[in-house]
């Protein structure tokens, strides 16, 4: 017998028969006892044969249910296993590695562990501290009245960026007047000609000290936002400035050449050097704007990995009350693969920046993008994932959770709520 989707089959069953023992027995008027026999007769066959088809379709809904349960279990097992598996390989391949921090991977620093020798796979985890941080992950926290200042510092040096500018333009303004009445007197050596050279080199001084001015103005606000961002560690932040110090002192020292020119082949020769500095200063700028970039999305990178955890802890939950996460591990799965391309991505871009010549900066910017790309897809997977945990009656974990980040990274350890 065939029913309606949605129609529960044991019930329906159930009602004919009750429907049978009801009329059966009333549909002849004045039954003789042999016919109130034949009729019991019917009405226990009926009973039986609708006892034994209800206790069928349970066997057969129990098989299926323990099927299913048994292939999600499985499901699980293997995306769990995988994850065991690969941090047992890792323990395997490094002589005595830190637990703590192993313990403490996410699935993307495993896997990426696992592709690297056993030597730089020790050297990789012996860099890495373990810290206790919440979704506001930061490599180094600035207090809000140090943030405040850094502001208004870059704001400052916006505004005079601006007015150098100006000044810049109408000195090269008036130096090409300048030059176009220097030309007019030809080869004359008259009077007013040596007048109007002179006013040309002053010019052109004025010109070059306005020029220098601005390239020391754009570095110093390079370096207002390398100290302004909480991307950076503290040390990575002072290395990153010193280079930029280093750049300022070149420029400094391009000015004083300016200064001391008393000929039009010193002038040359000053201007060269602005030049070659303002170059230096161009690449050198692209190199660490990418670098503090790079420095973001590993940020962003990091508070995905304390939503991993915090979806790790929830799943313990869920399994603990019989729920199906197999999907969800299958998914957390591929979310680390993807971190982990990112990851890499990356890596190569950092040793990429630090050569600071044009063709390795444009390769590392394609890397940040792509791996820019990469992580706004794993973002997608852990929202995907979340409604998934939710849909099951689960909510990630509020509390902070256990991660690895670079050695010399700060961050704030939460500090739980004082019970009044």
């Amino acid at each position: 017998m065939k029913f309606k989707k949605g129609v529960n089959e044991p019930v329906v069953i159930l009602s004919i028969a009750i429907v049978l023992l009801l009329i059966v027995p009333g549909a002849i008027a004045q039954p003789s006892p042999p016919q109130r026999q034949a009729a019991r007769d019917v009405a226990d066959h009926v009973k039986d044969a609708v006892g034994e088809k209800i206790s069928g379709i349970k066997e057969v809904v129990q098989d299926k249910i323990s099927n299913r349960k048994d292939v999600a279990r499985d499901r699980k097992e293997a995306v769990r296993e995988s994850v065991r598996e690969k941090r047992d390989a890792l323990n395997a391949r490094i002589a005595n590695p830190d637990q703590k921090v192993v313990g403490s991977l996410g699935r993307a620093e495993i896997e990426a562990l696992g592709r690297l020798t056993p030597e730089k796979a020790k050297s990789r985890i012996e860099s890495l501290k373990v810290v206790k941080v919440n979704n506001d992950f930061k490599a180094r926290p600035i207090p809000a009245q140090a943030a405040l200042l850094r502001k208004e510092a870059l704001q400052k040096l916006k505004e005079e960026e601006a007015a150098l500018k100006q000044q810049y333009t109408e000195r090269l303004g008036k130096l090409k007047e300048t030059k176009e009445r220097l030309r007019a007197c030809g080869n004359e050596t008259a009077a007013g000609c040596a007048t109007i050279r002179s006013e040309a080199i002053a010019q052109a001084k004025d010109a070059a000290q306005k020029a220098v001015e601005r390239l020391i103005n754009h570095l110093q606000k390079l370096k207002e936002k390398i100290m302004a961002s909480e991307s950076v560690t503290e040390q990575e932040s002072s290395d990153r400035a010193a280079k930029v110090d280093a750049l300022i002192l070149e420029a400094e020292a391009a000015r004083q050449k300016i200064t001391e020119a008393t000929s039009s082949e010193e002038m040359n020769a000053a201007i060269r050097e602005i030049q070659r500095v303002t170059k230096k200063a161009r690449l050198r700028s692209e190199s660490q704007a990418h670098g503090l970039l790079r420095a973001e999305i590993n940020g962003v990178i990091h508070r995905s990995e304390v939503v991993e955890k915090k979806i790790d802890c929830v799943l313990a939950g869920l399994e603990s009350q019989g729920r199906d996460t197999s999907g969800i591990e299958a998914k957390l799965s591929e979310y680390g693969s993807t971190i982990s391309s990112a990851k890499d991505k990356l890596a190569s871009a950092k040793e990429l920046l630090q050569a600071e010549e044009e063709a390795t900066i444009e390769t590392a910017k394609t890397l940040i993008r792509e791996a820019k790309w990469l992580v706004q897809e794993a973002h997608a997977l852990l929202e995907m994932i979340k409604q998934a945990v939710r849909e099951l009656g689960g909510e990630p974990c509020a509390e902070a959770q256990e991660i690895a980040i670079e050695g010399d990274a700060t961050v704030t350890i939460p500090t739980p709520p004082v019970t009044p």
